[in-house]
């Protein structure tokens, strides 16, 4: 290894961090989420509630209530204001990198359009109040779902504008979108998996899902008994040795199949294409969903609990996939390494897990359990597993995406990234626990499950970039400078 390669494979992880943040697409997103966070701290104070959001809802009731000609037959309380709403649109335009005066017109516009929405939809609530069902549907789904794609499409569709015709006057390269590619995918897979959670529960009674989840059930049992795994299937009910399982609608759905839809209608592919990969998509998530339920016919020392792996299917399948995409970016090898990579990096997960299991879980356990003035002995409820497979997930992730990348680290750089993952996920178990206590916020666990996946891709990606810098840097070393 060169000097120069050497230097900059040693630099520390701050420094490599602060590279990372200093991409302009990622400080974007830091900074609007510190903007969106921020905004929807100061809107649940209970001054600003008092003195701002409730004038702001009552004033809403009072137009609707001029657009029926009579009373409202709702209650309009300060939860109606619509401010999640203006939390997500706000913090969307104030964080893009314009000037002030162009951010704030924009937010002007944006509460205008939400206040607009807002307001028309307390006044089809009490139209509609009569139908108990249509009302639910309408309150709990479908308007809130509405109210943040028009504020998500709002700031997009500003953003898409805000930066063109002064940018292009200057020849300059279009600004941040330009140099964030992957935008209109993740806007649109922002929507459609808002859209998917906004109709979840209505999804989860359709009698099309439970047809589907009983054949899923059936499919998997049938397969099972051709590789020579006693199986018995009963309605939606799949008994194997040691396992009974209630296949559920649940079952078959994944918020990954709106960011799929969105990834084909975003990809540049022909129109015929995409037209087939669209017609696939169910096909693939089927067999996917098969393919989760074999999990029950694989032997009890691989898959620890069946609880927790039949759950973590998804989560698994998209750590492989990104440790397979990665090593394939490295060019000659791809396949022995991404191997290599996943062998190691699970050995890693094994391991990690007995530690957290018979060290790490029972002292938080007792800390929990012996810190009651500080109110830290309540527990999270975790049937799934997620938390409890987070420790061991995320080390083994890391140790897979390292290898990889083909990364050399020393020990020091390894010890204290992996205590800070245990501490992590320790530290994360007694929050939420406090938070469901508490504050009555149950954090849904696929957002547990985004968190497993994303603190390795955010750990992992500053060492990428070193990599090639100081790959450019090596490669030039010896090579004559061109003539002049």
């Amino acid at each position: 290894m060169s000097g120069a390669t050497g230097i900059a494979a040693r630099r520390p992880i701050v420094s490599r961090v602060k590279e990372a943040v200093a991409n302009p697409a990622t400080a974007y997103l830091l900074r609007a989420a510190a903007w969106f966070v921020g905004l929807l701290g100061i809107l649940r104070l209970p001054w600003a509630q008092t003195h701002l959001l409730l004038p702001y809802t009552s004033f809403q009731a009072g137009v609707a209530e001029r657009l029926l000609g009579e009373k409202l037959r709702v209650v309009v309380a300060v939860n109606c204001s619509g401010s999640d709403a203006m939390a997500v649109c706000l913090g969307a335009i104030l964080a893009f990198p314009v000037p002030w005066y162009r951010r704030l017109a924009a937010a002007a516009g944006g509460l205008a359009m939400i206040t607009v929405v807002n307001t028309v939809r307390l006044a089809h609530l009490s139209r509609v109040v009569d139908d108990r069902e249509l009302f639910d549907l309408l309150h709990r789904q479908i308007w809130p779902a509405l109210i943040i794609l028009v504020a998500a499409g709002y700031a997009f569709a500003w953003m898409r504008t805000a930066t063109v015709p002064r940018d292009a006057a200057r020849g300059s390269d279009g600004g941040l979108l330009s140099r964030f590619p992957a935008a209109p995918a993740v806007a649109t897979g922002a929507m459609l998996v808002a859209a998917y959670y906004a109709f979840y529960d209505r999804l989860l009674a359709s009698p099309f899902l439970a047809a589907l989840a009983e054949r899923t059930a059936w499919m998997a049992g049938t397969l099972m008994g051709a590789c020579g795994v006693p199986a018995t299937i009963r309605g939606g009910v799949l008994q194997t040795p040691g396992h009974a399982w209630i296949v559920t609608p649940e079952c078959v759905t994944t918020p990954l199949v709106p960011i799929a839809v969105a990834a084909v209608l975003v990809a540049r592919i022909p129109w015929r294409l995409r037209l087939v990969a669209l017609l696939a998509l169910p096909v693939v998530f089927q067999a996917l969903a098969v393919a989760r339920l074999m999990v029950l016919a694989l032997p009890r020392f691989l898959t620890g609990s069946p609880t927790i792996a039949v759950h973590a299917f998804y989560q698994v399948l998209l750590a492989v996939a990104l440790v397979v995409w990665l090593a394939r970016r490295q060019g000659a090898g791809a396949t022995r390494l991404a191997a290599v990579a996943l062998a190691i990096g699970t050995a890693t997960g094994l391991v990690a897990g007995g530690v957290d299991r018979w060290l790490v879980g029972p002292a938080i356990e007792r800390l929990a359990g012996g810190a009651q003035p500080w109110h830290l002995g309540h527990g999270y409820v975790d049937p799934q597993g997620a938390l409890a497979f987070l420790p061991a997930f995320q080390l083994g992730l890391l140790t897979a995406l390292w290898i990889a990348l083909r990364r050399r680290l020393d020990r020091r750089e390894i010890a204290l990234v992996g205590i800070a993952i245990v501490i992590g996920a320790g530290l994360t178990r007694i929050v939420l626990g406090e938070l469901s206590t508490h504050a009555e916020i149950e954090v849904p666990v696929v957002a547990i499950r985004l968190w497993a996946l994303l603190l390795p891709m955010v750990l992992a990606w500053p060492w990428e970039k070193g990599r090639r810098r100081a790959g450019a840097t090596g490669s030039t070393r010896g090579t004559p400078s061109p003539a002049a």
